[in-house]
C-alpha cells in the first residue's frame, strides 16, 4: 500500500492548528523574559506585557521558613515573612507562634534570605 505525502495527509485545520501553535509559544516565550527580565518587587505589566489587562502590580510577597522544634518532636516551627503594599509603600511583616534561634545571626541569616528571594533594594 502506497503511503500519502505528508502534506496531503494533514488538514488545512492541523496545519493552521499547529502554525497557532507555534505562534502561542513564541508569544509565551516573550512573555517569560519579559518577567525575567524584571524583578519581583517591581513586577509590572503594562503596554509592553501582551494581554488585553493593561496594569497588574505584585502587592504581595510570601516565603514561609520551617524548622523542626527545638525538642526534636515531630512539631515544625514556622516564621512567615511577607511584604505587602498596603498604599503608602511596601511594608515587611513578620508572623510565628514559635521559632527558636540559638544567635542573632541565625535570624539574621533568614532575613537575608528573604531581602534576597524578593529582591529588597536596601
Amino acid at each position: 500500500m502506497k503511503r500519502p505525502n505528508h502534506k496531503d495527509y494533514l488538514s488545512d485545520n492541523q496545519i493552521h492548528a499547529s502554525e497557532r501553535a507555534i505562534e502561542y509559544q513564541e508569544d509565551l516565550e516573550r512573555y517569560i523574559d519579559f518577567l525575567e527580565s524584571k524583578p519581583n518587587s517591581e513586577l509590572l505589566v503594562n503596554k509592553e506585557f501582551p494581554s488585553a489587562i493593561n496594569e497588574i502590580v505584585v502587592t504581595h510577597q510570601s516565603v514561609t521558613y520551617a524548622q523542626n522544634d527545638e525538642d526534636n518532636s515531630s512539631d515544625i516551627q514556622e516564621l512567615v515573612i511577607e511584604t505587602k503594599d498596603v498604599g503608602a509603600g511596601m511594608f515587611i511583616s513578620i508572623r510565628t507562634e514559635k521559632w527558636s534561634i540559638e544567635s542573632i545571626d541565625d535570624l539574621e541569616t533568614v532575613l537575608q534570605d528573604f531581602k534576597k528571594r524578593v529582591n529588597i533594594k536596601n
